[in-house]
């Protein structure tokens, strides 16, 4: 199995390794800035935290000194030991950003211990120490928002610089390469339409082309594969074009000879009534003979012996005709083809297709049947029923213009099917009277492929009616017995 050819891939592979690696790159900048920053965001966190129990402590130490100077009631000592547990826990907690943090709050929570001798001076002292820790923090805290904030411009112009740096990459990439790109691309569409255009001549390859060399090579494999799949194709086209040919031949000479019989059938038929006429006047006249004969076996009641020896010839042709009379009624009978599953919609398409081979093509043909409709009837005989109805629906429109349409369609336990043409339309007598042999206003017609119609219908057990339409043409109505055709 061949892979793609480099030529196609490697520029490709080129521009995206180089917008891919200045992708990872600029996002690891990004990632290291922000890892960066997040460090710098846990302590800011935590020293907000912590700087507010600060102010806290001194908003207490204050109030305490406060209410020692002024008339209020005086601090009390368990109100002292509350703010030195308090400085006891941030002393504990540590997140202090000035390193002189822990010492000055252990100098207040000290001072405060001489609360209970010199408790204005205790207070004095505490509270300058945290005043001074509070003013040290707040330089380390502005520091360090400094400091964040350089990061954070340095984001954005790795960010600003991304953006607009990976795309003039990848655009400077890609002119530099674009020749080599749109050369082989070119090169490939030119074989491509020489491909839709059925030249399959092979490709020319030279030692310019480098690695677009496996692809041509590639391309030369496909269309000699082609060139013998196309003349294969002509081949089997041209066999089936003459199979068409040749059964459009068969179906045309079996039509004939389907015309040829019916007229005979018609003449067979008038023969047989005729011989089903006459054998009962003949099956009286040898009777009265035979009885002549018997009377002629009485010497007085014949007097010419003569006149008996000829009634035996006489009797014997008589019988020879009664036989000869009997097999030509025997000649004539039919015997029904027996019915078949058949489906409906294949059945009249393949008609339709087999007399398009002798419409011309000023006329349209078209069906319409329900898919799914399977009934048990005479293949053939259905097959000849519509291909003579489409025939003469054909001979009707002649030259002209026109369209012939094939409907079917299932109604109750009968099916319906018309074939329905915008030639001139029937006569007034067919309709009056249906069709008749010799009837008929088409020169050269004889009016034999409306009765064998009809004849074919009746056997199968259906009904034959003709009309015209309102505006023009002819429409011809089969009501078949449609039985359910069980899988």
């Amino acid at each position: 199995m061949r892979t793609i050819s480099p030529a196609l891939t490697r520029p490709i592979m080129i521009v995206g390794g180089i917008v891919g690696t200045a992708l990872v790159f600029a996002l690891l900048v990004l990632v290291f800035t922000s890892w960066k920053s997040l460090l710098l965001v846990d302590p800011v966190r935590n020293h907000v935290h912590y700087l507010g129990q600060i102010y806290e402590t001194a908003h207490q130490a204050q109030e305490l000194l406060f209410r020692h100077i002024s008339s209020q009631p005086p601090p009390t000592e368990a109100e002292v030991e509350a703010v030195r547990a308090k400085l006891a826990d941030l002393i504990e907690k540590d997140h202090n950003l000035d390193p002189g943090t822990g010492p000055g709050l252990t100098n207040a929570r000290n001072a405060l211990g001489a609360f209970s001798s010199q408790p204005g001076a205790a207070l004095v002292a505490a509270l300058s120490e945290i005043r001074e820790i509070l003013k040290n923090e707040s330089a380390a805290e502005a520091n360090l928002i400094d400091q964040m904030h350089e990061n954070a411009r340095w984001e954005q112009r790795i960010a600003i610089a991304t953006l607009i740096g990976l795309p003039l990459l990848a655009g400077l990439t890609f002119i530099i390469l674009r020749g080599r790109i749109l050369s082989s691309l070119n090169r490939l569409s030119e074989l491509l339409e020489r491909l839709g255009n059925r030249d399959y001549a092979p490709a020319f390859i030279n030692t310019s082309d480098g690695d677009l060399q496996p692809v041509l090579e590639s391309y030369n494999a496909l269309v000699n594969r082609l060139a013998v799949a196309e003349a294969e194709n002509t081949r089997r086209r041209d066999e089936l074009e003459a199979q068409v040919r040749a059964a459009t031949r068969t179906v045309l000479q079996q039509g004939r000879a389907l015309a040829e019989a019916d007229r005979l059938a018609s003449v067979g038929e008038t023969s047989a009534r005729i011989a089903h006429e006459l054998r009962n006047p003949l099956a009286g006249i040898e009777l009265g003979l035979r009885n002549l004969r018997i009377d002629c076996e009485d010497a007085d009641a014949c007097p010419d012996q003569s006149l008996h020896d000829r009634l035996d010839p006489m009797i014997g042709e008589l019988q020879r005709m009664s036989r000869l009379l009997t097999s030509l009624l025997e000649q004539g009978r039919r015997m029904p083809e027996p019915p078949a599953k058949i489906n409906l919609a294949a059945c009249v398409h393949e008609t339709a297709m087999l007399a398009r081979y002798q419409t011309p093509e000023a006329i349209t043909i078209t069906t319409s049947v329900g898919e799914g409709l399977d009934c048990l009837m005479p293949r053939d005989t259905l097959r000849q029923v519509i291909f003579n109805l489409v025939l003469n629906a054909v001979q009707a429109v002649g030259e002209m213009t026109g369209t012939i349409e094939i409907k079917a369609e299932k109604e109750g336990e009968h099916l319906i099917i018309q074939i329905i043409d915008n030639g001139p339309g029937f006569p007034s007598e067919i309709l009056e009277l249906g069709p008749r042999t010799f009837l008929t206003r088409r020169p050269g017609g004889t009016g034999l492929g409306l009765t064998t119609v009809r004849r074919l219908v009746t056997e199968m057990g259906g009904e034959m009616a003709l009309a015209n339409r309102a505006d023009y043409g002819a429409i011809v109505q089969l009501r078949l017995p449609c039985r359910i055709a069980h899988a």
